[in-house]
């Protein structure tokens, strides 16, 4: 018999010793029988959760308006809590084994319900003894307070098409535990097709019909409507205190900035390469309840490394090159339009794709800073 183990985010690795049983680690466990003869067809693979994970945890809340209500509780989540790890930076493989030894020292010591500012204590001393600094620390506590506050966070990803907008999205969702991905593209399409908003039912950049001013005017009028569309979203976003990230081609940060105030400064600007340096501690508008995070960014493609869209209907534009004019157009637009906001510009590139996402996760750690001093009482 032998042994595979397979890392993974979450649940356990269970080590195959023999045919029927399993030992605990940290992972998934892929278990093989030697005897069968079809390799990857008689192949038995299960995800599997720690034993800690049969046993509750309560964590507990304060009582609010004085004692007068039910204090609020829920069951605590490994996952969540290396989701929250994940966003205050610390590396994913130490977030999953910190959520997991958390769990078991609960368990092992029999506090089946504790405090939250219990559980804040215990989970820094795990911390701590992986070598993590204060500055983690304070860096959750910072965190914590942001969400505890409701404070709403629009994150705007503006770009040309496939120019890895929504890759980069969803790894920033990821990263910043951010679930909430709105794609506009998806919602131009579908506006598109209804003939609801009169636009031309056959895609901006596919059209060969166009050019440079009537294609900008329509890319202008697109924008336009779609932010029309996304208004109710914003909205939301902003009175329920959610954190929200649009990505898209169609997508004109500065139709954003009216509704969401004066935010910034902005952290670099033209020519500057995510990770290139540190963006600058912004400032925010505090609004009668709450302050209002908005992050606009602009992604550009590096010189030579413009690509076009795939499928049939796309070939003959990718070979003209007439898609990439098309992005070198909108690329100038959105950095001529938009140079009164405060933006953070990207350059994406196969080497420098890390580097922006460092960048963007730092810039958002420092709107969440600035968000929480700002919203805090005056002494």
């Amino acid at each position: 018999m032998r042994e595979h183990v397979d890392r993974g985010h979450g649940g356990a690795v269970l080590r195959s010793d023999d045919a029927g049983s399993f030992t605990e680690n940290a992972g998934f466990a892929v278990r093989e029988n030697d005897g069968d003869v079809g390799g990857d067809a008689n192949r038995a693979v299960r995800k599997a959760g720690s034993k800690y994970d049969a046993v509750k945890v309560k964590v507990v809340f304060s009582q609010g308006d004085g004692g007068r209500r039910e204090p609020v509780s829920h069951v605590l989540s490994r996952y969540l809590i290396s989701r929250r790890l994940t966003a205050i930076k610390v590396h994913p493989d130490d977030a999953v084994r910190v959520a997991l030894d958390l769990k078991k020292r609960l368990v092992d010591r029999g506090m089946l319900e504790v405090h939250a500012s219990e559980l804040e204590s215990e989970l820094f001393a795990e911390l701590l003894r992986r070598s993590y600094t204060p500055k983690e620390l304070r860096r959750y506590q910072m965190v914590e307070a942001f969400h505890r506050m409701r404070i709403p966070l629009l994150i705007l990803i503006a770009g040309p098409a496939s120019s890895g907008k929504t890759a980069l999205a969803m790894q920033l969702s990821s990263r910043l535990n951010l679930p909430h991905v709105v794609q506009a593209d998806l919602i131009c399409s579908m506006l598109r097709s209804s003939g609801i908003a009169g636009l031309d039912p056959r895609a901006l950049w596919l059209r060969d019909d166009l050019d440079r001013a009537a294609f900008l005017a329509e890319f202008a009028r697109e924008c336009a409507v779609v932010r029309a569309a996304l208004a109710e979203e914003v909205s939301k976003c902003c009175v329920d205190g959610k954190s929200l990230i649009m990505e898209g081609s169609c997508l004109d940060p500065a139709l954003f900035a009216d509704a969401m105030g004066p935010v910034g400064p902005a952290p670099w600007h033209d020519g500057a390469a995510a990770g290139t340096r540190a963006a600058p501690r912004p400032a925010v508008h505090v609004g009668d309840q709450r302050a209002v995070v908005h992050m606009p960014v602009v992604l550009r493609l590096a010189t030579g490394s413009r690509c076009g869209p795939t499928g049939r209907d796309a070939a003959g534009q990718a070979a003209s090159g007439a898609f990439a004019q098309k992005q070198r157009w909108v690329e100038e637009y959105l950095v001529a339009s938009d140079r009164e906001v405060p933006r953070i510009d990207v350059r994406l590139d196969e080497e420098s794709t890390a580097a922006a996402l460092e960048s963007l996760h730092d810039w958002w750690l420092a709107c969440v800073e600035a968000c929480v001093e700002a919203a805090r009482p005056a002494p």
